[in-house]
């Protein structure tokens, strides 16, 4: 799909004329978290920005909370952690406090948890995913789940715990495969880093075999499992 279609770009100059900052906004915020998904960030941010810009102020915030979710996540691929901290800290509150759906809020949660343990502070992010996973797993938002036992598996194979990494890594891999959706190209190289530091604290048979374990588990065992209190190096 081209985003600068003649559809998308019709649609942009029309509701620039009619002066329809909520259509606009909700439109720039589309068009940007498709790029976002195509991994194109950098050509993302001056759709998103508009878009926040314009739906501020306004009255629909679960627009606003996506707009923020969708800036702050390219704002994260890009590397700026800290405004990406900041837009979904605010994201989660739009969506808490908005009379929006829990469900959004744990996704911006989700993502909000990934930018705080790439600023160094496991412990919150940990808690931020359990809490996450907790709520998504209970109403079988599995694509999220998916991601959510990656990020528990980052956690784990930086705390030394290599076949809890590879089981949850093996998990994530057979629920993605189950809901037909593969990752997306800003997870896999975060996928990929926490494959190869488990992948290096271990023997790889053993790396492979405990991926396997993780592929066989069904994903309520799985989220079980990453839920698990103290999260040990159980080999059964």
């Amino acid at each position: 799909m081209r985003l600068r279609d003649c559809a998308n770009e019709a649609a942009l100059v029309y509701y620039r004329g009619q002066g329809d900052r909520r259509e606009l906004g909700t439109t720039l915020n589309w068009l940007g978290a498709v790029a976002c998904e195509q991994g194109d960030f950098a050509h993302a941010l001056p759709w998103l920005e508009e878009g926040l810009s314009l739906l501020r102020g306004g009255d629909n915030p679960q627009a606003l909370g996506f707009a923020l979710y969708h800036l702050g996540k390219a704002c994260h691929a890009l590397g700026d952690l800290v405004r990406a901290r900041s837009l979904l800290e605010e994201s989660v509150a739009v969506f808490r406090h908005g009379g929006v759906t829990a469900m959004l809020a744990d996704q911006s949660l989700a993502n909000l948890g990934e930018v705080i343990e790439e600023l160094g502070d496991d412990a919150r992010a940990g808690s931020m995913y359990r809490e996450a996973l907790t709520d998504l797993s209970r109403i079988e938002d599995r694509l999220n789940v998916a991601s959510l036992l990656e990020s528990f598996a980052s956690l784990a194979a930086k705390a030394g715990q290599p076949v809890r990494a590879c089981r949850l890594i093996g998990a994530a891999d057979r629920l993605h495969e189950e809901i037909h959706s593969p990752r997306s190209l800003a997870s896999s190289p975060r996928h990929a880093r926490t494959w190869q530091l488990a992948g290096r604290q271990l023997a790889p048979e053993i790396a492979e075999a405990e991926l396997a374990a993780g592929r066989r588990m069904t994903w309520p065992e799985a989220v079980a499992y990453a839920l698990a209190e103290g999260g040990g190096e159980s080999a059964d």
